[in-house]
C-alpha cells in the first residue's frame, strides 16, 4: 500500500510536469508541444488509481482523467490536421474541466500528506490554490484569444499572468511532490 502511495505521488509529479509546462515549437505554420498535455493526464489517471484507497468515494477523478486525456489528445492532433479553429474550443473546455479535477485532486494529496505526517500539506493548500488561477487563467486567455480574437495588450497581459502562475504552480507542485515522495522511501 505504501509502495502504491508512493508510485502515486511521482505519477503525479511526472503528470504536473506535462499538464502545466508547455514547451510549444513552431514548424512552419504548425505549432506542436514537445510535452504534450494527454501525457500529463494519463499519469495522472494512473496516480488516481495508485491512490485509490484515498479516491474511492472520488471516482469521478478517474472519469475526468479519461475524458481529459482524449480531449488533449485531439488537442494535440488538431494544429497537425491544420483544424486550429476547434483547438480553441477544446483548450477552453480541457482548462474548465481541468478546474474541478485539480481541486479535487490536490484536497487528496493533502489527505494523504496529512495521514503520513508530512510537512508538506500546508504548501498543497497553496498550490492548490495557485494551479486553480493558472487553469482559470488559461479559460480565460483561451476566450480572449481564441474566441473573441482579441489581440491586444490585454491579451498579452492575461498570456503573462497566466505564464508566470503555471510555471510557478507547476514548479513548486513538481518540487513538494518529488520531496513527498522522498519522504514516503524513508519511512
Amino acid at each position: 500500500m505504501r509502495e502504491d502511495i508512493k508510485k502515486g505521488i511521482s505519477y503525479t509529479a511526472i503528470g504536473f510536469l506535462f499538464v502545466l509546462v508547455n514547451l510549444n515549437f513552431n514548424f512552419g505554420s504548425v505549432r506542436v508541444n514537445v510535452m504534450p498535455n494527454f501525457i500529463g493526464w494519463i499519469m495522472l489517471t494512473m496516480a488516481v488509481k495508485k491512490l485509490d484507497q484515498y479516491t474511492k468515494d472520488k471516482k469521478y477523478l478517474l472519469y475526468i482523467g479519461f475524458f481529459l486525456s482524449a480531449a488533449e489528445i485531439l488537442n494535440w492532433v488538431l494544429p497537425l490536421a491544420k483544424q486550429d479553429s476547434l483547438g480553441w474550443i477544446v483548450s477552453t473546455v480541457c482548462y474548465a474541466v481541468s478546474v474541478v479535477f485539480f481541486y479535487s485532486y490536490i484536497g487528496v494529496l493533502q489527505n494523504v500528506a496529512k495521514d503520513a505526517g508530512s510537512k508538506y500539506a500546508n504548501q498543497l493548500g497553496i498550490i492548490r490554490i495557485l494551479v486553480l488561477a493558472a487553469c482559470i487563467a488559461g479559460v480565460f486567455l483561451s476566450i480572449f484569444a481564441g474566441y473573441l480574437r482579441i489581440d491586444s495588450v490585454y491579451t498579452v497581459a492575461l498570456a503573462m499572468v497566466w505564464f508566470i502562475l503555471d510555471m510557478v504552480a507547476a514548479l513548486w507542485a513538481c518540487f513538494v511532490f518529488f520531496r513527498m515522495e522522498s519522504e514516503f522511501s524513508k519511512m
